[in-house]
């Protein structure tokens, strides 16, 4: 069974953090204004390949949650399906609740997580035979903080240009984790997609070797996900936009 690392942040690569603070402007953490600019309904399907081997297919979606929305990841490849549901505040984007599973050969996984201002509780459903796992409680450090799985479409959000740079607080829930990441915007540049070629702003994940290029105008999506230290590429092969 083949494993990617898809998303920015997953334990493979380091457990990353949360906290915001934009230099654009100089803001101070907390005063960052991100504007989503999704609809419901909104899809993107991505392949991602190691060289010219397709390990898996990602499909990032934006539904629908009550008075709310959810953003959703779902990653399958050859053994193994991960999918998450993260329900956020339509404003600031703050999790409020999530679910989430990971299926291989081997193992399943599910829990659900509840946020409040200042901690992840994280519920584990136990497996079948097997006694239930008390609830872990994770601290959130004061100031925005967003959920791993769904922290690249947060980054949609943010007032991307050259120039702009974030340190970020990422709750890794699945790992009962939080820490720190710089985000850096460091150029401008065309990308080939399925829907032509695209201006785009490469972000950086500094110090992960991790790149994303996100569309500069429209819903800006996300076109591209270089993930150097894994040696994989995830790229838009489909859109939709509701």
């Amino acid at each position: 069974m083949k494993r990617v690392c898809l998303i920015v942040f997953l334990v493979v690569v380091s457990v990353l953090g949360v906290a915001l603070a934009s230099c654009s402007g100089e803001q101070e953490p907390g005063e960052i204004t991100l504007t989503p600019p999704w609809e419901v309904g909104e899809k993107g399907v991505y392949e991602v390949k190691r060289g010219d081997e397709i390990l898996a297919t990602w499909e990032m979606r934006v539904e629908s949650d009550e008075a709310g929305m959810a953003l959703v990841s779902e990653m399958r490849g050859e053994g193994f399906c991960e999918a998450a549901r993260v329900k956020v505040d339509p404003v600031t984007l703050f999790p409020e609740a999530m679910s989430f599973s990971q299926e291989t050969e081997a193992s399943e996984a599910r829990y659900t997580v509840t946020f409040t201002s200042d901690e992840a509780i994280i519920s584990v459903e136990p497996r079948k035979g097997h006694p239930d796992v008390p609830a872990v409680r994770v601290a959130i450090p004061e100031g925005p903080h967003y959920e791993n799985e769904t922290l690249l479409m947060v980054m949609r959000a943010m007032p991307l240009e050259v120039g702009f740079t974030a340190t970020v607080q990422d709750v890794v829930t699945r790992a009962a984790k939080v820490a720190p990441v710089e985000i850096n915007v460091v150029r401008e540049e065309p990308v080939q997609t399925v829907l032509g070629e695209k201006d785009s702003f490469v972000v950086e994940l500094v110090g992960f070797e991790q790149y994303l290029w996100v569309a500069k105008d429209g819903p800006r999506q996300i076109l591209r996900f270089e993930n150097k230290a894994a040696g994989t590429v995830s790229e838009l092969t489909e859109y939709t936009a509701k």
